[in-house]
């Protein structure tokens, strides 16, 4: 199901109906989407692991108004949208911290990596979740220079 869905980003791109739009949608901003599709991927899996409903529409509910909100934002102001992505990413750069420090400490678990996070960055089996989090806070690094850069 995993590799289904961050292929269908790709899809999307390749069937689109012209060559303008195809080049709009470079491969780098194709891997940045898949970057984020997969981290959320993870995130729905364990809600949906541990059947929390209500926050798995919590969390549906804020992707789309974000993303009604960004879409405005992008077209009024794509510096000004660059710089929102900036500020998120050194955010969620803290956030990921932190967790990884709640890890060292003991004060959450370190379980084994989800299947669908093996599957997108091609982990061996025994990885564990800080692995994980930590290949992902470098992520949101490059992905925080990306748009520092482009929103000067």
């Amino acid at each position: 199901m995993s590799k289904g869905v961050l292929n269908s980003v790709d899809n999307i791109v390749a069937n689109s109906a012209s060559q303008e739009e195809k080049a709009k949608v470079g491969k780098g901003k194709r891997n940045l989407l898949k970057n984020e599709l997969s981290y959320l991927m993870q995130s729905m899996s364990s809600l949906v692991s541990s059947k929390r409903h209500v926050e798995i529409l919590l969390v549906i509910a804020m992707q789309g108004a974000f993303f009604k909100f960004y879409f405005v934002l992008y077209l009024l102001s794509p510096k000004l949208a660059h710089r929102v992505v900036d500020y998120m990413e050194g955010e969620a750069i803290h956030s990921y911290t932190l967790y990884l420090n709640d890890i060292d400490r003991g004060e959450i678990e370190n379980v084994p990596t989800p299947a669908i996070a093996i599957d997108y960055w091609r982990l061996p089996k025994d990885t564990i979740q800080k692995d994980v989090v930590t290949g992902i806070c470098a992520d949101e690094d490059h992905h925080r220079d990306i748009n520092h850069f482009a929103s000067p």
